[in-house]
């Protein structure tokens, strides 16, 4: 039996561009117990398999099925694979052929698309982390106002 030279401390090069570079690629979560999966794709599919994975092991997914899932099994159940590389211009085009070819049971949608999760996860601190129903949404100067006055009071107990 050989050993794989690609593995822990591989100094090949080869796979050097995953841990560097942003993969667009398309990818499935696989529960290995029952067998349903997600299939998704991303700009920077390592990050977003990774995001995956912290939201299953802590039980808080934003894809009801999948918290579900991951409330019923351990976070070792869940495999993540990577299905198909490909451009970020095709990649929606792509995830939808995968999604209709599979008809996955954790996905709601059957078409590729950019979901309020993954919009807030490009935009990092540029909308509030959770705030995904006011998305764009501009607040009067009024709303503002009682907001402001809402957090003082909520607040004031620390300075006394």
């Amino acid at each position: 039996m050989t050993s794989n030279p690609c593995q822990e401390g591989c100094t090949c090069g080869k796979h050097r561009k995953w841990a560097q570079d942003k993969i667009c690629a398309i990818y499935a979560i696989l529960n290995t117990e029952t067998g349903d999966t997600y299939i998704g794709s991303s700009r920077d599919v390592m990050t977003r398999i990774r995001w995956h994975r912290c939201l299953i092991k802590n039980r808080n997914h934003p894809c009801r099925k999948i918290r579900q899932a991951s409330e019923e099994f351990e976070s070792n159940v869940f495999v993540f694979v990577i299905l198909e590389i490909c451009e970020p211009n095709k990649r929606l085009d792509q995830e939808t052929v995968w999604l209709k070819s599979y008809q996955p049971k954790y996905n709601s949608v059957h078409e590729g698309h950019q979901s309020d999760a993954a919009r807030i996860l490009m935009l990092g601190n540029k909308v509030g982390i959770g705030n995904t129903n006011l998305l764009g949404h501009k607040h009067s100067t009024e709303t503002k106002n009682k907001m402001s006055m809402s957090q003082r009071r909520r607040y004031a107990y620390i300075e006394r």
